[in-house]
């Protein structure tokens, strides 16, 4: 991964997620690795992928190059060969006959359910959890099927790491309003993915893109962020969901929308290996030797326009409704910088007038300049910003700065 680092950097991400660096249990596994959610020491580094100073090494270099990085933690259950199965079985839910059990209503027989009224279990992962952050700068944590532990337990963790690392990240694996509301500064949005497909395949269109924007907008707490994914590791790649053409104006979409786009291991250069949660049993090499260079400049050139710009990080987001089912058009907003991305979810070459209302409403200068950022295809202005026309590529996707 240290080598990799470069590679991070020329994309644009800030912050890497690493997925379970601890030793894995083989007791009871899955695959011929065993899955790294079933975790056989907290404290530990698999030897796999080094040694605690080969980690501390990577943490150097990354911080180095001005990324953050989290750790994924699994604090619901371990590995059946967890040493506290036999020192702490107290820490541990059990069934009638006493017996130590697997999550309900869960197909993990591979792990052990862990039993948070036990108050001995909390100060230990507790501690395991500053342990990373105090000795090794860890950033944060995403927390593996968050709403499966008690919300109070992340909200104490959270004020016991901020007394190490004041900005700690905590991304919560969770749907759950609360979750936003009491402990994390993140939550996982899947509904915007699910729905780019939907109207790059079937029947449903803009329409549908804003039922699901305003539902989400006034369903959670005000300025809550949520982690937008067109793929993670529980999923098939997005090249695989969308087919190539597809998946870049799906791209563009989760690089201008609200909330932290996610871009999974292989997502950025259309790695096709990784299948999906099965994939993590056994062994993996990403396919390096097939990198697809236009996908990845794509996704670069995005990931720089995000940063440049605090509109697409900070800003205000508005859905201004266009002719075109097929379309999406929505304008970021700070200050005076005002964009608009345009994205097109159909094979067809199409031009794009604005709803002339929707534009209104946001108080536009009709005088406007229009600049292009991204994307290319012509802009016809006639008189004013409402009546400009702008054409747009099959599976294409534009942005343009609106001068006022």
């Amino acid at each position: 991964m240290t080598g990799k680092l470069p590679h991070l950097k020329k994309l644009g991400i800030n912050t890497i997620w690493l997925m379970p660096i601890h030793e894995i249990g083989q007791k009871k596994k899955k695959g011929s690795l065993g899955c790294p959610y079933s975790v056989r020491d907290y404290f530990s580094v698999n030897h796999e992928y080094g040694t605690k100073a080969d980690f501390r090494v990577f943490m150097t270099r990354a911080h180095q190059l001005g990324f953050r990085v989290i750790l994924d933690w699994v604090a619901n259950h371990s590995a059946w060969d967890n040493k506290n199965i036999f020192r702490n079985p107290s820490w541990y839910t059990k069934n009638k006959k006493g017996k130590i059990i697997h999550p309900k209503n869960t197909d993990w027989t591979d792990v052990a359910d862990l039993n948070y009224k036990s108050r001995q279990l909390r100060t230990h992962m507790l501690n395991a959890m500053r342990y990373w952050v105090k000795e090794f700068g860890v950033d944060g944590f995403r927390c593996d099927v968050a709403g499966m532990v008690p919300i109070d337990f992340w909200m104490k963790a959270r004020r016991e790491l901020q007394k190490i690392k004041k900005d700690v990240l905590l991304l919560a694996e969770s749907e759950e309003q609360i979750h936003n509301a009491k402990a994390f500064d993140l939550t996982y949005a899947g509904a915007i993915r699910n729905i780019l497909h939907q109207i790059a395949s079937s029947g449903k269109n803009q329409y549908n893109f804003y039922k699901i924007y305003m539902s989400q907008k006034y369903s959670y707490p005000k300025n809550a962020l949520r982690m937008q994914w067109l793929e993670n590791h529980d999923q098939v790649h997005a090249i695989k969901l969308f087919g190539r053409k597809a998946v870049f104006p799906a791209a563009a979409v989760l690089l201008t929308y609200e909330g932290v786009p996610l871009i999974l291991m292989g997502q950025e250069f259309g790695d096709k290996k990784w299948r999906d949660w099965h994939s993590l049993f056994d062994p993996l090499q990403l396919d390096w030797d097939k990198f697809d260079n236009k996908l990845f400049r794509h996704y670069a050139a995005l990931a720089k326009i995000r940063n440049k710009y605090e509109a697409f990080t900070l800003g205000s987001l508005h859905i201004i409704q266009n002719n075109n089912k097929k379309v999406i058009t929505y304008l970021r907003k700070k200050g005076n910088d005002v964009f608009l991305v345009m994205v097109n979810l159909s094979g067809k070459n199409v031009d794009i007038l604005l709803s002339p209302k929707d534009l209104e409403k946001m108080k536009l200068d009709t005088r406007a300049k229009i600049i292009p950022v991204f994307g290319p295809g012509s802009i016809t202005r006639v008189n004013h910003m409402g009546k400009a026309v702008f054409t747009i590529k099959p599976w294409g996707s534009r942005i343009v700065k609106i001068n006022q």
